[in-house]
């Protein structure tokens, strides 16, 4: 036997998404990189069942009515910060896309992928818009509400600050001029208009002209469409998109109001090919503790990931099952996040601070599925080694719950534990798992250690953090022995 060597282990790192597991399994779930290390992502708690049978589809936080429109199945209610919930309206299409716009005249548009409805909160109004056309997605620019019509290649302006007023005439009538395109939505970003088909992009700008106010930027055709609208989101300065064309598979596509940049990687773009439905999607935008995050989700393919723009970096994410996570529509109000869920009509609060996942008001906590697989370790001469030790270094001592669900069963008096597993065949089969106990409350220790791993020529390690508490994971090490 050789000398004993100290060997880094990257307990903190983002997830590869290799197009085979040989190359590398590296993965990270429901954790994000802050700090040096590996925190938890946000969980998030139940506060208000809108509705028992139908699934949440879109939110809107108005900030002159100081109130959150939240669409479940075909219902439009208004909720304030009591979290009272109030119904105002019904919509007709159960299933389109539903987007909502406000503009400056009291009144709130919203598609349901077919009609128009408008709220207007003065008069105390919930009307249907007498519209010439089907509607596919709804926004709001310079005192018009714009719609795209639906399988066609035009979009349309309504009347200056009325929603009810859609003339088609050729000050309101407007065309996707560079390709043959169908219209999937128009979306007002940095104070231009993107004009969304599925095989490219315009961008269109207010010039105020006399017939037909918007001019197209032709310095900006964008050779990317959108294959699902439901992806669109945008914020801090950022929009983001399933993107897609003719000649390349799905790409998740970002801009910053410049020409957009392709942020997919390699792996990513593989695993995107790879999907049976891509276009059973939807996607969110959020800040949270300092990082932006683009989260998105595919249905039938039960698959959910985020992209960090405060890291540039992928993790994947889901819910307390591993499946994909639910968050369709998220608002920031009250200083807090709150979405609707893809899977029922509850009303959701969405924090770090919230450190498991609740689906019911006063429901069981269950703990967030948090997982780093490394990349894994091999000599450069292929020989193997014996793995004497392995140490991580985390925050402990401070889980403070009596009880909590793990693999849907309950476990009393429980402060949680950290269970190891490696794999020696590229993360094709791992070992049964083995727990080592975190500290109890108090005992802030920053060790733990896991003795005689037994030989290999090429290991990676999953690391699972079982807890209700909050998570920190700062490092590791190996000790190896040839």
């Amino acid at each position: 036997m050789g000398a004993q060597r100290i060997i880094p282990l990257d307990l903190v790192g983002s997830s590869k998404f290799e197009r085979y597991s040989r190359i590398s399994s590296e993965d990270t779930f429901n954790l994000y990189e802050s700090g040096g290390a590996l925190v938890n992502q946000a969980g998030y708690q139940a506060v208000l069942r809108i509705e028992s049978q139908s699934v949440g589809r879109a939110t809107y936080y108005s900030p002159k009515l100081g109130e959150i429109i939240c669409v479940v199945g075909l219902s439009v209610y208004l909720v304030n910060p009591n979290l009272s919930r109030v119904l105002v309206g019904q919509l007709e299409n159960p299933t389109g896309t539903c987007s909502i716009a406000e503009n400056n005249n009291d009144e709130i548009a919203i598609c349901d992928g077919i009609n128009i409805f408008v709220l207007n909160y003065d008069a105390d109004t919930f009307t249907k818009a007498p519209i010439d056309f089907n509607a596919g997605y709804v926004s709001f620019h310079d005192g018009y509400f714009v719609a795209s019509v639906t399988a066609t290649n035009r979009w349309r302006l309504s009347s200056i600050n009325d929603g009810l007023s859609w003339p088609l005439t050729p000050n309101t009538d407007g065309v996707m001029q560079s390709s043959a395109d169908t219209c999937q939505a128009v979306v007002r970003f940095q104070n231009s208009l993107y004009v969304f088909g599925t095989n490219i992009t315009e961008v269109w700008r207010d010039a105020g002209n006399p017939v037909f106010p918007y001019s197209r930027d032709n310095n900006m055709l964008i050779e990317y469409g959108c294959l699902n609208t439901e992806t669109i989101a945008q914020g801090f300065g950022l929009m983001c998109w399933l993107g897609f064309n003719n000649v390349s598979g799905p790409s998740i596509m970002v801009s910053n109001g410049g020409p957009p940049e392709r942020i997919s990687t390699d792996g990513i773009t593989y695993l995107l090919d790879t999907l049976k439905n891509p276009s059973d999607s939807f996607a969110t935008i959020r800040e949270e503790d300092g990082h932006i995050l683009y989260a998105i989700s595919f249905v039938s393919d039960n698959l959910s990931f985020l992209y960090d723009f405060t890291t540039k970096a992928f993790f994947s994410t889901t819910d307390h099952n591993m499946n994909y996570l639910p968050i369709r529509s998220v608002v920031r109000f009250e200083n807090t996040h709150w979405f609707l869920s893809k899977n029922n009509g509850m009303l959701y609060e969405l924090s770090t601070t919230i450190p498991y996942m609740s689906d019911l008001v006063d429901g069981p906590q269950f703990t967030v599925p948090r997982i780093r697989i490394t990349k894994p370790y091999r000599q450069p001469n292929g020989q193997p080694f014996a793995i004497n030790e392995l140490n991580i270094t985390l925050d402990q001592g401070t889980d403070n719950q009596n009880s909590y669900y793990f693999n849907g069963q309950k476990n009393e008096q429980i402060t949680g534990t950290v269970q190891l597993s490696f794999s020696k065949d590229g993360g094709h089969t791992y070992s049964d798992p083995v727990d080592h106990r975190l500290n109890e409350v108090g005992n802030r220790k920053s060790r733990v250690q896991f003795h005689r791993l037994g030989w290999a020529n090429d290991i990676c390690f999953q690391v699972r953090y079982n807890s209700s508490s909050r998570c920190a994971i700062i490092g590791g090490t190996i000790t190896i022995e040839d």
